[in-house]
């Protein structure tokens, strides 16, 4: 196993021993209050983040049973089937509710809350406005209807909403993150990142230890500080799927590839997160390509071309494959896919012009690159590659105006090497008089 590879189960172990000291502690709290319902509700809190669905309830029935199963306390109870993700025994729970205490301001909101869970947001609000006639000062039902308008798209409503709970005060720490998010949620479909990201900051600073508040700050960044995010929500919740595949697809995006490889086969094992990883096939492809095991990448890459034939990355990848592979026709074939269905990259381009030109087939190379050349006029790599291209035909005056293209770009790190081909092609040229 490489280093990369003992990084990664270090990493997985120190997350899973970090969940452990946080529900060890919670436990140890109860000792000191065993008939404080709070601290068992603080427990089972613990326990749900963390994915032990039955512990919590568990322990939410307990702090129930502490508060004489007053309707706030089996609440929820009830919210634990919405959290499993079934929206038919999640409503079950609430009809449950309903039976026991009526059309109470918890039974509605709990049957709201089902329907906001899995995105009915016209069906809840009528029974969260009627929640709300019945407590006028709920926090969980004026948090839900700010939800509900988010979700059904009234912006200004659910802004308003939010902005409305933070002036109350009073949140806790969890209702403070909650509103952050969905204010974070509101600025991402104006297109505002940076207050997006300030936004989800703020509910990182409200409630750190929820692994969907780090979740969603790792996926309001890039590279290795989103890493560090993602898997401190796995510390939180080991099963997290969706932080599983994002973990996959950074370090995929990183070229950690032996870190990457372990992570996706975490993904294929877990049926949950492999149904969110529709591009599996593809991104384990391009991490066994990079580890050089071809055949398996060349199978992976395949399937994932057949479940999306529009997946530029996956064509690109079966290009590279086949270009290892010594199969020059197929790789330039597939390239010509990649570059379809990629046409604001010139990658595929450029590779199958080099690939060409490595085999001698120069006209074939100047082809793909004066492609590339058309449809990035501004890329000065394709320009020197073009340049070099024309310069091996013979072309001295086309590969002088590529090159001249290339030099002229601001910032062109390459700009001197480029100067020295255009005075050895001016050499040529003057020799030819």
């Amino acid at each position: 196993m490489g280093a990369l590879a003992v990084l990664t189960v270090q990493s997985l172990s120190s997350q899973a021993a970090a969940q452990a000291y946080l529900i060890q502690e919670r436990a140890e709290s109860l000792k000191d209050a065993p008939t404080d319902p709070a601290v068992w509700q603080a427990y089972g809190l613990t326990l749900q983040r963390a994915g032990n669905l039955d512990e919590a309830e568990k322990q939410y029935k307990h702090a129930a049973k502490l508060q004489k199963n007053a309707p706030q306390a089996i609440y929820l109870v009830a919210r634990v089937a919405a959290a499993r993700g079934n929206y038919r025994k999640a409503k079950l729970a609430c009809r449950a509710m309903e039976k026991d205490f009526g059309h109470s301001a918890w039974s509605d909101l709990c049957m709201a809350a089902a329907h906001v869970d899995f995105r009915r947001p016209s069906q809840a609000l009528p029974l969260i406005e009627g929640a709300l006639a019945k407590a006028p000062d709920l926090k969980e039902a004026k948090l839900l209807l700010a939800d509900a308008k988010r979700i059904e798209g009234d912006a200004a409503g659910a802004a308003s909403a939010y902005e409305a709970l933070l002036a109350a005060g009073g949140l806790t720490p969890a209702q403070h993150a909650h509103v952050y998010l969905g204010q974070a949620a509101l600025s991402r479909l104006r297109g505002d990142e940076a207050t997006a990201l300030k936004s989800i900051q703020a509910a990182v600073a409200a409630d750190g230890d929820d692994p969907e508040v780090q979740y969603a700050l790792g996926m309001a960044l890039t590279g290795e500080a989103a890493l560090s995010h993602i898997q401190r929500a796995l510390q939180g919740r080991p099963s997290y799927p969706e932080a599983k595949v994002a973990q996959a697809r950074i370090l995929v995006s990183l070229g950690r590839h032996v870190d990457a490889d372990n992570a996706l086969r975490a993904v294929a094992k877990d049926s949950a997160s492999r149904a969110l990883a529709l591009d599996l096939d593809t991104l384990q492809g391009v991490t066994w390509l990079a580890l050089d095991r071809l055949k398996e990448a060349e199978g992976a890459l395949a399937r994932g071309l057949e479940k999306a034939p529009d997946d530029g990355v996956a064509a690109l990848n079966l290009a590279r494959v086949y270009a290892k592979t010594g199969r020059v026709e197929e790789a330039l074939d597939k390239y010509r896919v990649a570059a379809g269905l990629m046409p604001k990259d010139a990658t595929p381009l450029l590779e199958a012009g080099e690939l060409a030109s490595a085999q001698g087939r120069e006209g074939r190379a100047v082809a793909f690159l004066k492609r590339a050349a058309k449809l990035h006029p501004t890329d000065p790599n394709v320009q020197v590659e073009l340049g070099d291209a024309l310069s091996t035909i013979g072309d001295l005056t086309g590969a002088k105006d590529a090159y001249a293209k290339a030099e002229a770009s601001p910032g062109f790190a390459k700009r001197a090497e480029v100067s020295a081909k255009i005075s050895e092609l001016k050499k040529k040229a003057a020799k030819r008089r």
